[in-house]
């Protein structure tokens, strides 16, 4: 039986930010909407809604173009190098994770995703806010961590590979091609589907280690595989568990 998360550097209690409010060693991501951030926030937290930054196409040349866009809107939410950053969703979900995966491929050491996120937070009584200030810009250098992305020509050459998983986390209904939201319908050849809210409890927080464990295992998601996901949440989840 497994009781605890074997990394739990990933993750941060309410607790345990709550101690570090105001440290300006510490910035906090609100990655909600624009609405949800103007009604209710941490204190001090800055804005960034990641919904609206995407990358369609994976070859070098959009790519690079994409990595000095989030360079900037780093630089634009006051984020330093040698700060502890943390991200916040309305639950632990892709939003707060989707920060925490693009701060990890910029090479950042000190990132993680509050657990539970924003309603968990709220339900234990900690201090929100409606006030909202103007971060102030920073200069980011940039230390690529490649092994972080699978890229769609990655994707293409381990198709088929025993050792290797392809894990779609949308709904079922995008997985199987029924609910279509781009511009081809269904999934890559062979992927599994496990979706992404599949991962967490009732209130917001990530199931037990032991659940979660029995869940991959039950789709042959080992851990002697490589596991590569269309979600960051996921990532996050099976380097945790």
């Amino acid at each position: 039986m497994v009781d605890e998360y074997k990394d739990k550097t990933r993750l941060i209690e309410p607790d345990e930010l709550l101690k570090r409010l105001g440290d300006p060693a510490v910035i906090v991501i609100d990655t909600r909407t624009g609405e949800e951030f103007s009604q209710g926030h941490i204190p001090g937290a800055a804005h960034w809604d990641l919904y609206g930054v995407s990358l369609h196409d994976t070859t070098d040349a959009p790519l690079r173009a994409f990595q000095r866009m989030i360079r900037r809107l780093i630089e634009l939410r006051g984020i330093r190098p040698d700060q502890s950053v943390v991200f916040y969703a309305q639950n632990t979900g892709s939003r707060a994770a989707r920060g925490y995966w693009l701060l990890d491929y910029f090479g950042h050491n000190d990132v993680h995703v509050l657990h539970g996120g924003y309603t968990y937070w709220s339900r234990q009584g900690a201090p929100l806010t409606t006030a909202a200030g103007v971060p102030k810009p920073s200069s980011y250098p940039v230390r690529l961590v490649p092994e972080c992305l699978a890229t769609a020509q990655d994707i293409l050459e381990r198709l088929n590979q025993r050792h290797v998983v392809i894990l779609d986390v949308r709904s079922f209904g995008e997985y199987s091609g029924a609910d279509r939201r781009s511009a081809r319908a269904g999934c890559v050849p062979g992927a599994v589907n496990v979706e992404f809210s599949e991962n967490l409890a009732a209130d917001g927080r990530l199931k037990p280690p032991a659940q979660l464990l029995d869940m991959y295992l039950s789709k042959n998601i080992t851990p002697d595989k490589e596991v590569s996901s269309n979600r960051s949440l996921t990532w996050i989840i099976l380097a945790t568990s």
